[in-house]
């Protein structure tokens, strides 16, 4: 049996519950007047800096949504937003209004604004939207998808990578609760947590995503399906980020046969397989001591072969798989005839048709740098040219690089127009370019030299001291950096494999 002073306890105890509880309620009173006044307030800014038609003066709520639908097919988003703000006056007007109605105002005034790129409202009203219904549904329920969904690609494009994960992961879970554990919908939630797992760093939970969406495909669609190429491919690049080089290419294998089987071995999907397997056979060595670079070729020459027999190719594609052809012979090869045969060839393709003409432009008018991050540069270069996307840029050392391209691809007449106060980069940055390869420039289907190629590489880290022992140099001491490759024109074109 309890004591006195236990009694009194729990007695005290009870009490400060209560008192507890009536705050809380109070607390609650306060928050949700706060978000009704600043909503208030917000739907105002709203509706005056955007100029309202007189048409939209008085309408009815059919009227503001069929004018919200039509503004957004259109992409007339600040008009989209307009309409939202004006329907959600009239909600405000209204005392009858439900919260689902008031939340599913707010999710479209947060798409219009999203649409628009103001990411910080969107993101202030989706939340308003997700505190409005947990008011008068529990937290799993199905209306919480759509303001979470938009509250997440505005967090992404923002770069709010952690929030972003944390509502995606959410989404995820009220799919599965609402839908099934195997229902498609999650998908493009999970392919986006793949990303912005892959942005964190995080690379398990990025391949552990793909292959939960992997998972959900191989329900719905047994066998052979084409329709899972998708989250094959995603598997197979997200093995490759995290460094398990054999599981990522016996996937690109088995998206191989799989195609074959299905549709045949002249198969367009076939040569987005062909180009991802050879780029990582050619980048990497799969095993002990093999270099993956005569594998890769016989990828290609499949790709070339496809192009030359099949019907059904695009004239791009059958262009695009001499391009790529051309560009492994001139990184990985001292085979240049054999490059330059395969570029008259792609281009005498695109010539032919006057549609093409742009893209031809593109990859043949100006020279284009193959190989940014050469494989035998000096290892401080490949250190900092390979982690570029993990850094923010910061003030640094510059240095200018003038240099001719050969008909041949290769840098010639390599000139310092700008350097380094020290002296230290200007070494390092010439050998560094002295190894680049370029896709030469064409006229008429013939390589031709170009002249006055610059190069600028900004943000270099100052350095204090010149010691030239670079090898033992880590990536560590330049995080706050990010040296770039920009070149001063826009020589890049249009990249080879996404038109696939």
């Amino acid at each position: 049996m309890a004591n006195f002073r236990d009694l009194n306890q729990s007695k005290y105890t009870a009490v400060w519950r209560r008192g507890i509880k009536t705050i809380g309620e109070i607390l609650a009173l306060f928050r949700h007047a706060a978000l009704y006044v600043v909503a208030l307030l917000f739907v105002g800014s709203a509706a005056s800096s955007t100029e309202l038609s007189p048409a939209a003066d008085g309408a009815s709520v059919p009227a503001l949504l069929s004018r919200y639908s039509e503004a957004m097919d259109a992409a007339l988003y600040d008009e989209a937003a307009d309409a939202a703000a004006q329907h959600i006056t009239t909600l405000l007007e209204d005392p009858n209004h439900s919260r689902h109605d008031w939340a599913d105002a707010l999710v479209r005034l947060g798409d219009a604004q999203r649409f628009a790129e103001d990411h910080d409202s969107a993101i202030a009203n989706y939340e308003l939207a997700i505190e409005t219904l947990h008011e008068v549904t529990d937290r799993l329920d199905e209306s919480l998808i759509a303001p979470l969904e938009g509250a997440s690609e505005a967090l992404i494009a923002t770069r709010q990578f952690n929030r972003a994960a944390k509502v995606l992961e959410t989404v995820v879970h009220l799919r599965q609760v609402n839908s099934g554990p195997h229902n498609l919908e999650q998908c493009t939630a999970l392919d986006k947590l793949s990303s912005v797992y892959l942005k964190l760093g995080d690379d398990r939970r990025a391949l552990a995503r793909a292959q939960a969406r992997l998972g959900v495909y191989d329900q719905h669609y047994p066998g052979d399906d084409l329709r899972k190429l998708p989250a094959l491919f995603s598997v197979a690049e997200y093995l490759e980020e995290t460094g398990a080089l054999l599981d990522s290419h016996t996937a690109y294998r088995r998206i191989v046969a799989m195609i074959e089987r299905a549709d045949g071995t002249r198969s367009p999907e076939l040569l987005a397989a062909f180009y991802r397997i050879s780029e990582l056979l050619a980048n990497n060595s799969i095993k002990d001591g093999y270099d993956g670079s005569f594998m890769a070729r016989r990828y290609l020459q499949r790709a070339v072969h496809l192009a030359e027999k099949s019907d059904t190719l695009t004239i791009w594609q059958r262009a695009d798989a001499h391009i790529a052809m051309g560009d492994f012979l001139a990184i990985h090869t001292l085979d240049r005839n054999g490059a330059m045969r395969r570029y008259r060839t792609a281009w005498q393709i695109l010539a032919a048709d006057e549609e093409m003409l742009p893209k031809l432009d593109a990859h043949f008018d100006e020279p284009t740098l193959l190989n940014e991050v050469p494989r035998h540069t000096s290892p401080i270069m490949k250190n900092l040219m390979s982690n570029l996307k993990y850094r923010e840029t910061q003030p640094g050392a510059r240095v200018l690089i003038r240099l001719d391209v050969a008909a041949n691809g290769l840098p010639k007449d390599i000139e310092v127009i700008d350097g380094d106060p020290t002296g230290y980069w200007d070494p390092l940055v010439v050998d560094h370019v002295s190894k680049f390869v370029f896709r030469p420039s064409l006229e008429d289907g013939e390589p031709v030299a170009y002249r006055t190629y610059t190069l600028r590489f900004p943000s270099l880290p100052r350095m204090r001291t010149c010691s030239t022992d670079y090898g033992k140099m880590s990536v560590s001491a330049f995080s706050a950096m990010e040296p770039s490759w920009l070149p001063t024109r826009d020589i890049s074109g249009e990249p080879s494999r996404p038109d696939v």
